[in-house]
């Protein structure tokens, strides 16, 4: 029987224009309901498949942009206003959008160029006028920024650190400049070629329109304050230009509040022991923290919420941390803070976790000091002033630092934390502290989702309880950012055991011997009560037993390597046991490295109540 022909193909469907519109409406529409109830990812691939029907859609562009603001992707949101307004340059209402995001990121001079560009276009625009009036407030009062640029080769004088100069006779085609802690090289951004330059100090006054002298170059068309770190810059190499794919900027920041550096030693992985720096930046960030990066980039610490520690691993690593991996190659003793001086940290040899007890951090005075915020544009009596930080163990929420004011009155003393529930930075009262660390979420204000509070550009756009509902306040926030000169976590031990040399001693041969204080003598009672065999010494079993009782759930195993760094810390070896003078510094030491215990907590071991009765006579 012969073969029949296959039947011919069925003529494919087309939608014709009027179909391709209303597919596209559907998608306006959709992504516009997405993002009025805050669901900003899924309205971006909507409007995602909205541009693949039409890319020059700039309703579509324009929405994207909105959403990508919204999720702090500035960047991203810049790239969709900037084709937006490729397509229809005399929208102010695109202008003015991109203005507010370049504002957000601190490119000030570049936010109001946009304003300026809004206004002439609508004279009457309230929304580029309130950008104006905002973006030279933060020009104003925001803080300096320093850049630190990194991996030139035949131009590594250029690899180091430089404070941006806002004054008039340091500007450089009418924008900021950046110099050199030593002042022999500038940063500088050249007109002539839309790019931002790094030449000789002597060399500025030879810059013009038309001459833009130079020894390295950044990529056209990128800022130098960009979030992302742009890497890929230019070096002359005495004859030609080559670009250095590892060139660029290592890192950005606020010159008062100043990034951390963290430095490791000890290791046996030498690569380790070297110093890590602080990134804030969205795009760098773990679990909502802050990382640190070594110089090179090659590794990076971070936190891992799921082990309460600090973690160090390689660069490459990052994108997989980001999504929930927890990878690692050292990390830091359990609950520990980075800023401890805390030594006994882990690394990975030959596949097995092994514990160093001589590795550990070294931080300078710099990097230990009190960081400040001040808030202002708050209605409720208290919020506006001056918010100091604490990394105190027992005042920290979800395991990070806190923020709180100085007012004397408790009805007007506030504290900033981080919620790790809404991802974002509020405010309540400092007696709701206890509440708030075990899982309510209590507030009077609250700052963007995300958003750090640190932002050299100061983060704005805070919300307020007010009438018995959430009002936006759109100039409410930060005002203000500096640090303390005094130590964070640790003070100067030389202090403590400063040299009798030179100095009176307070007590004479004749004086009578200073009474023992209330709490001397109950920790004298709760050393006694934990000392079962009388020896003088509280060894690993019945510190085991004082450790319980002040929160430690974990396993005996767990509990020997504690006890073992707890004797490092103090000076003892863990076979010799603790003596009565080293348990009074580790209830006494409120740091990380003690374990502070309030006079009610040392009662309640003994089964009393504290303070204890008044006797009536």
């Amino acid at each position: 029987m012969a073969r029949q022909p296959p039947p011919p193909p069925r003529p494919q469907r087309t939608r014709g224009a009027a179909g391709k519109a209303a597919d596209l409406e559907h998608f306006l529409q959709k992504s516009d309901t997405l993002r009025k109830a805050g669901n900003y990812k899924e309205a971006i691939q909507v409007l995602d498949r909205a541009l693949l029907l039409d890319p020059q859609c700039t309703q579509a562009l324009s929405a994207r942009g909105a959403a990508r603001r919204a999720l702090l992707q500035r960047e991203e949101a810049l790239a969709d206003y900037s084709a937006a307004i490729a397509l229809e340059p005399k929208r102010a209402a695109f202008i003015s959008s991109r203005g507010t995001v370049k504002s957000e990121l601190g490119w000030y001079r570049d936010a109001i160029a946009d304003f300026m560009k809004a206004l002439k276009l609508e004279p009457d625009y309230k929304v580029a006028k309130f950008g104006m009036e905002l973006v030279k407030t933060q020009q104003k009062d925001g803080p300096l920024r320093m850049v630190v640029l990194t991996g030139f080769k035949n131009m590594s004088c250029m690899n180091m650190t430089y404070v941006e100069r806002r004054q008039r006779d340091s500007l450089i085609h009418g924008r900021e400049s950046f110099w050199s802690l030593n002042n022999k090289y500038v940063l500088y951004f050249s007109i002539q070629e839309n790019r931002w330059k790094g030449c000789r100090a002597i060399d500025v006054d030879r810059i013009t329109a038309e001459a833009s002298p130079a020894c390295v170059g950044a990529p056209e068309h990128t800022h130098l304050l960009s979030p992302s770190l742009r890497k890929g810059w230019f070096e002359w190499s005495g004859r030609h230009w080559v670009k250095v794919p590892d060139a660029g900027v290592f890192n950005v920041g606020p010159v008062v509040a100043a990034l951390r550096i963290v430095t490791l030693q000890g290791f046996q992985r030498p690569a380790v022991n070297t110093s890590f720096m602080e990134r804030r930046q969205l795009e760098f960030t773990v679990n909502s923290r802050e990382t640190y990066w070594s110089v090179d980039e090659a590794l990076f610490i971070y936190w891992c919420p799921r082990e309460a520690r600090w973690r160090g691993t390689r660069q490459q690593d990052l994108e997989k941390i980001q999504k929930g991996e927890s990878v690692a190659l050292f990390g830091a003793p359990r609950g520990s803070d980075i800023l401890s001086l805390k030594k006994g940290w882990h690394e990975l040899q030959n596949k097995e976790w092994v514990t160093n007890s001589f590795a550990g951090t070294v931080i300078d005075k710099r990097s230990l000091s009190k960081r400040t915020v001040t808030l202002a544009g708050f209605a409720i009596a208290g919020l506006n002033g001056v918010y100091v930080e604490s990394r105190k163990k027992e005042l920290m929420v979800n395991d990070r630092e806190i923020y709180h004011s100085n007012s004397e009155s408790e009805e007007t003393r506030h504290f900033l934390y981080w919620s790790k529930a809404e991802s974002r930075w509020k405010g309540s009262l400092f007696s709701n502290l206890q509440l708030i660390q075990e899982g309510r979420s209590l507030a009077v204000i609250g700052a963007p989702q995300n958003a750090d509070l640190l932002d050299p550009a100061l983060l704005r756009g805070w919300h307020e309880w007010a009438d018995g509902t959430w009002a936006y306040r759109a100039l409410a926030g930060v005002a203000l950012l500096g640090s303390l000169g005094e130590d964070l976590v640790v003070k100067d031990k030389a202090l403590r055991n400063q040299d009798a040399e030179g100095t009176k001693k307070r007590k004479r041969d004749d004086e009578a011997p200073r009474q023992s204080s209330p709490r001397e003598e109950l920790i004298k009672e709760v050393f006694a009560y934990f000392d079962s065999n009388r020896d003088g010494l509280l060894k690993a079993s019945e510190m085991l037993s004082f450790a319980r009782s002040v929160g430690f759930d974990g396993a005996e195993d767990q509990w020997d390597e504690e006890y073992r760094l707890i004797c490092d810390g103090l000076g003892r070896r863990p076979e010799h046991g603790i003596d009565h003078g080293s348990f009074f510094r580790l209830v006494n030491e409120d740091t990380d490295d003690g374990c502070y215990c309030s006079d009610k907590e040392l009662a309640g071991m003994l089964g009393r109540k504290w303070p204890p009765p008044r006797v009536v006579s």
